[in-house]
C-alpha cells in the first residue's frame, strides 16, 4: 500500500492540509492513537525533540510514520479523538 491513501482519504488529507500546523498536529496525533488501540499501528518508540514528545508507528501494512504530541488540553483532545473515530467508522459503513 505505501504511502498512498485511500481514495476516500484523499479529500479528508487535503482538507486537512490547508489547516494550520496545530490542527495538523491534533488530527495526525489523535488518528495515530486510535489506529494503534485499533490495532493497526504498533508504538515504535518515543522521543524528545525541542521539548515535544514524537511516537514513532508502524502499521500492518509496513509504513513507519511518527507524530507529535499535539499542545492541546484534553478536552481539545477528545473532541478530535470524537471527530477522528466519526470519520473512520463512516468509512466502514
Amino acid at each position: 500500500m505505501g504511502n498512498r491513501l485511500p481514495p476516500k482519504f484523499e479529500y479528508l488529507a487535503a482538507l486537512i492540509d490547508q489547516r494550520p500546523p496545530r490542527v495538523r498536529e491534533a488530527f495526525h496525533f489523535c488518528l495515530a492513537v486510535l489506529l494503534e488501540e485499533s490495532g493497526k499501528a504498533t508504538l515504535l518508540n518515543t522521543s524528545q525533540v525541542d521539548g515535544r514528545t514524537h511516537y514513532s508507528y508502524h502499521t500492518v501494512a509496513g509504513d513507519i510514520f511518527t507524530v507529535v504530541r499535539p499542545e492541546i488540553d484534553a478536552q481539545t483532545e477528545r473532541a478530535v479523538r470524537e471527530l477522528v473515530m466519526q470519520i473512520l467508522e463512516e468509512d466502514t459503513e
